[in-house]
């Protein structure tokens, strides 16, 4: 199941929070440029973040509380615990 999105933005600030109410809840595999990457605050609850391929170029755990800066490019986000929150704060201004 995809996670519930809430937008939250202020001025040139974007910003997305995701709640996963199931672990393996999963925001599929999206792509950002350089003026759409992001970071990503885990605000209770865990994931793991997944880079392309089979197996993944990379994955990177995340926890709360914390604050994980992730690269453009594609990726994908599945919690680990239920009732997990992140909330996605975009670095750039996106066109």
């Amino acid at each position: 199941m995809t996670p519930k999105l809430t937008q939250i933005n202020v001025g040139a600030i974007t910003s997305a929070v995701y709640d996963f109410a199931n672990a393996g809840d999963v925001l599929p595999m999206h792509d950002h440029t350089p003026a759409s990457e992001h970071l990503t605050a885990v605000m209770r609850g865990a994931a793991v973040c997944r880079g392309p391929g089979t197996p993944p170029a990379w994955t990177k755990d995340l926890a709360s509380p914390g604050i994980y800066d992730l690269p453009a490019g594609a990726h994908e986000i599945e919690a680990t615990q239920p009732n997990t929150r992140i909330w996605n704060v975009v670095k750039g201004v996106a066109p």
